[in-house]
C-alpha cells in the first residue's frame, strides 16, 4: 500500500466514524451530529432572543429547541447499554 492510499484510507474511516453510528450502524443525518451542534443551534438562540416575546412565539421556539435537542440526544444515544428508565 502506497502512502497515498493509506491516507485516502484514513481518510475515509474518519468521515464513516463521524457519519454512522458505532452500535447500531445507521447513518446519522447531519443535522443531527455533535459537529453540527452550533450552526444548528444559531437561529434557534436567535429566535428566542430577539423575536417579540409573545405566548405564541416562546411556545413555538421552545417546541423547536426541546426537537432538536431531542433528536440529537436520540441520534447520538447510547444503543447497546440494557438500561431501561
Amino acid at each position: 500500500m502506497t502512502l497515498e492510499e493509506i491516507r485516502e484510507v484514513r481518510k475515509a474511516q474518519s468521515v464513516v466514524a463521524t457519519a454512522v453510528h458505532p452500535d447500531t450502524g445507521e447513518f446519522i443525518p447531519w443535522v443531527m451530529r455533535f459537529s453540527s451542534f452550533i450552526p444548528m443551534n444559531m437561529p434557534i438562540a436567535f429566535g428566542l432572543l430577539f423575536t417579540a416575546p409573545t405566548p405564541m412565539n416562546t411556545i413555538f421556539w421552545q417546541w423547536l429547541n426541546q426537537t432538536y435537542n431531542a433528536s440529537l440526544n436520540y441520534a447520538n444515544r447510547n444503543a447497546s447499554s440494557n438500561y431501561k428508565p
